[in-house]
């Protein structure tokens, strides 16, 4: 507002901009922009073309605009909360006036230390009461806020240490009491043989439901005792192997009880599990150990009433949540955020801002995080969160009461000030009218003036002075009037003469048929011809005394009014103009002569101005060009005589062919035969030009280089009037690049983009035909269907990235291990299919071949692969099935499927055949 004040509207408007964008990047508030630059155009407004007081105008646009606009981009657009939507509006209405109350204020100060400007004496009543309202009441509510906002911040940490030290004493307490049923049933593993200790484990399973299922582990690592004996598959928990398990090194290392980290369970389904551990220590030395399975549940319902809580293991994976935003067995991710560290206990957390969110909501979405450690080797860590959302609306409510009181107090002061400020200046407003224009009216009439009365002592003296030289003016007036009726007798004499000399001139101009006119220094006509009657469409009176704004839109009166000033500047100016008569719609290009009327002292009177027609030489011009442009286009170009010997070529084909148009002009276009077409197809072009006139397609040529490349061609044959063919006339264009594409289409189109190799689409074309051919020449084919063993576990330890390297690794190995006719294909993921054909026509040979060729391949993929530093290796299972009369394309692929699937079953690592003359569809394993 001090910008407006200052400088004006159109650089306050840019001040705007710029004080809203950083608004906007410093607090996040996207719509800012918007209701600033509507303030300023609002306030401008009314302050400048209404004349209302700045203060004023600002209280208006709060009331009926601001205030809605706040409303509709909070709540509306950006989805903020009722009570955010609130305060904001209020404190954005306060905020505003005090801005403008305070650079209204500071302009007054300006203007009356400098003597500058004038203020109206109202105004500067209004804007001092309005300030000392406003400014103490700002000033105790920003202190209050600040004590209000340290008191609950305070309570929210206190809260949450509290429930921190409850949860602690909590989950310690349940941890011991199941690290002493661990460690018990292991001191009694030391002493008793496996055998016994099966019904202690089922005794205690029994009785603490915190325990899924307990187990035995001797020191090779496989299952002695297991409670319950059955998983939930059906399937024996005995002598499984878990000698893989991560907890076992720090089991031998410690010798003492510990928790596990989260873990897919090895027994039954495969679920998240975590385990409470005891090693079996006898004589000091490791001889396994004892595990229970945990139920979390007691914990989840003890702490979910009132906790916002996330339990991990050291791994930082999820054993139990709350929120519904973490997954058991994935690693604790918060969504993209920062934390802030409070205190040595306490974090806060704040959210990464969402589009469009203000960042006064950063405080609202945030929360403070307090966590602790669980275990003696502090194997898990529970994460405590408390939202500040229920404690903001208090505040926010709270102080969204005193700012709408503020808010409607500062209104009720200004409207106050204003009617007391108005009977106050009332007299002097007054007497503001009666002098506007006070010589007019004391010439008029000067006893009709009522003067006012005031009861200000300084008003009503100026008063008096007034009337006192009212009464002077009055005896000027009469002496000016005697004077004025000799001067009007004098120029009545002087217009008759100029008159008579102006007719002669008029006649002349007349009879010209360009196009004369005459302005004066301010653009206004004086005079114009019959011909420029019919440009305007008006006579001559109608246009003397008017400017070209009046008549032609706003663009070609800038155009008109530019080009005069050229010609007063440079004394004579000549330019083309497209103009379009007014008296018959007409249009006409005009060569416009322009030159600058002197008068005797060499003082610029003003512009003559004649316009000539040029439409038609101008339009040959044109067509001139345009045949000359279309020649040279992108396009190859070349003209031939009806012998077909070249005329001419332009740029385009040189660039094309590499030949210059020196080279090219007086040979026929065999000079690019490429030899890549025969005689009858030249002989097919012309037989088509010769009968229809024209020829278009593709052919090969060859460049000056040597270079063969495709070229699109089209032939025309120009005629005379007599339909003799004159010419040819070739357009040619350059396809290589687009046969290129069609080329890369098709390979993306049928092969696999990570390993190359024929993808899904291709194979299937390819079985299609395969099954067609051994239809017709039973010559034997097959389907051999390769499925990568624990590929998945690869790819969830190294990445995906490594699991490509794997993927291209084995589509390398396969086909390195079969014929160059056999088509090696991945269907997705890590499925691969190989198609056999041609394996001639005994069943016993053709297998005892692909049985030799698969041996091969288990050999080639179990071989080490390396992936970045390290080595892995990964097993394949493979299925084989041969064509056979009752199956198709898809069928087949499914035997070769179930086949793959056996192998896996009978241990992976195998090589199996689909045998169709069986019902369940089982494959033989090799």
């Amino acid at each position: 507002m001090l910008v407006l004040q200052f400088m004006g509207f159109t650089r306050a408007l840019l001040a705007a901009a710029i004080i809203s964008s950083y608004t906007y990047i410093l607090w996040n508030h996207p719509y800012a922009i918007i209701i600033m630059t509507a303030e300023l155009l609002v306030v401008g407004y009314l302050y400048q073309h209404r004349k209302m007081g700045l203060v004023i105008a600002d209280l208006l646009y709060w009331l009926l605009l601001g205030l809605p606009l706040v409303a509709l981009f909070y709540y509306g657009v950006m989805q903020s909360s009722v009570d955010n939507t609130q305060i904001t509006m209020m404190k954005q209405a306060v905020n505003g006036l005090a801005n403008v109350i305070f650079a209204r204020l500071i302009y007054m100060g300006y203007g009356f230390f400098y003597r500058k400007h004038r203020f109206q004496f109202r105004e500067v009543i209004y804007s001092l009461l309005a300030f000392f309202v406003l400014f103490p009441a700002l000033f105790m509510m920003a202190l209050e806020s600040r004590v209000d906002y340290q008191r609950i911040d305070d309570s929210v940490r206190a809260e949450l240490i509290t429930e921190k030290e409850n949860s602690l004493r909590f989950i310690h307490h349940w941890i011991e009491n199941r690290q002493g049923v661990i460690a018990h049933l292991a001191s009694k593993a030391a002493q008793l043989p496996p055998q016994e200790m099966q019904a202690y484990l089922d005794l205690v399973r029994q009785s603490d439901a915190n325990f899924l299922r307990l187990a035995l582990v001797d020191e090779s690592g496989k299952s002695m005792a297991f409670s319950p004996m059955i998983d939930d598959l059906g399937h024996s928990n005995l002598n499984k192997d878990f000698s893989d398990r991560s907890y076992i090194p720090l089991l031998k290392t410690h010798l003492k009880p510990m928790l596990s980290e989260v873990f897919l369970s090895a027994t039954g389904r495969p679920e998240p599990i975590a385990l409470m551990l005891a090693p079996i220590v006898v004589n000091g030395q490791y001889h396994g150990y004892i595990s229970g399975v945990l139920r979390l549940e007691e914990i989840k319902s003890s702490l979910m009433d009132n906790l916002n809580f996330t339990l991990l293991d050291k791994n930082n994976k999820v054993i139990l949540s709350v929120r519904a935003d973490q997954t058991t067995l994935q690693p604790f991710n918060l969504e993209q955020g920062q934390f802030f560290e409070v205190d040595h206990q306490v974090k806060q957390w704040v959210p990464k801002l969402q589009a469009n969110m203000p960042i006064s909501q950063r405080w609202k979405y945030s929360s403070y995080v307090t966590e602790f450690r669980v275990g003696d080797f502090s194997e898990w860590r529970l994460v405590i969160e408390k939202p500040i959302a229920p404690f903001q609306k208090e505040l926010f409510n709270n102080y969204t009461q005193k700012f709408t009181i503020l808010f409607f107090v500062l209104v009720f002061a200004l409207i106050f000030a204003k009617v007391l400020a108005r009977k106050a200046t009332a007299s002097i407003s007054r007497l503001n009218q009666i002098t506007d224009n006070l010589p007019a009216k004391i010439a008029h009439n000067n006893q009709g003036i009522v003067w006012p009365k005031s009861g200000l002592i300084e008003a009503q003296q100026l008063i008096g002075h007034f009337q006192e030289m009212a009464k002077s003016l009055e005896g000027k007036f009469h002496d000016i009037s005697e004077l004025n009726a000799s001067l009007e007798e004098r120029i009545v004499q002087r217009t008759l003469t100029l008159a008579q000399k102006e007719g002669s001139l008029r006649t002349l101009i007349h009879s010209i048929p360009d196009l004369v006119w005459m302005k004066d220094m301010e653009g206004r006509y004086l005079m114009c011809n019959h011909r420029f009657e019919a440009f305007f469409g008006a006579t001559e009176a109608e246009i003397v005394g008017r400017t070209d704004y009046d008549f032609v839109d706003k663009n070609l009166a800038d155009f008109f009014t530019e080009n005069d000033r050229a010609a007063i500047l440079k004394g004579q100016s000549v330019n083309e103009e497209q103009v379009t008569f007014a008296s018959d719609g007409h249009q006409e290009l005009l060569e416009t002569t322009k030159a600058v009327i002197l008068d005797a002292q060499g003082r610029a009177l003003g512009v003559l101005g004649i316009g000539h027609d040029i439409t038609e030489r101008h339009k040959m011009e044109s067509e001139l060009r345009i045949a000359a442009t279309a020649f040279d286009s992108q396009e190859g170009m070349m003209v031939t005589d009806a012998n077909q010997v070249i005329l001419r070529v332009n740029q385009a084909f040189t660039q094309i062919s590499g030949f210059s148009a020196k080279e090219a002009i007086g040979k026929t276009p065999r000079l690019m035969k490429s030899g890549r077409h025969d005689k009858v197809f030249y002989q097919d072009m012309w037989a088509s030009i010769l009968a229809t006139g024209s020829w278009q397609g593709e052919v090969w040529n060859k460049r000056k280089n040597g270079e063969i490349f495709p070229q699109s061609l089209n032939i025309t044959a120009v005629k005379d009037a007599k339909g003799q063919t004159t010419n040819y006339v070739a357009n040619l264009m350059d396809i290589t690049l687009r046969k290129a594409t069609e080329e890369e289409i098709n390979r993306l189109a049928f092969y696999d983009a990570l390993t190359q190799l024929p993808n899904r689409r291709l194979l299937q074309d390819r079985l299609n035909k395969s099954l067609e051919s051994w239809a017709r020449h039973h010559q034997i084919g097959a389907i051999m269907f390769i499925d990568l063993d624990n590929f998945k576990q690869i790819n969830d330890t190294l990445g995906h990235d490594m699991g490509d390297v794997l993927l291209k690794q084995v589509a390398q190995r396969l086909t390195a291990s079969v014929r160059l006719e056999d088509t090696v294909a991945r269907l997705g993921g890590d499925e691969f299919v190989i198609l056999f054909e041609n394996l001639g026509e005994f069943q016993r040979f053709a297998k005892e071949h692909i049985d030799a060729i698969g041996q091969k391949i288990l050999k080639a993929l179990n071989q080490p692969f390396e992936l970045g530093e390290d080595s892995y290796t990964n097993t394949p299972s493979i299925g084989v099935a041969f064509f056979n009369t009752s199956s198709n394309s898809s069928e087949l692929l499914r035997q070769a499927d179930i086949a793959m699937y056996q192998a896996k079953e009978s241990g992976k690592n195998k090589l199996c055949f689909y045998d169709p003359d069986q019902n369940s569809g089982l494959a033989e394993t090799h």
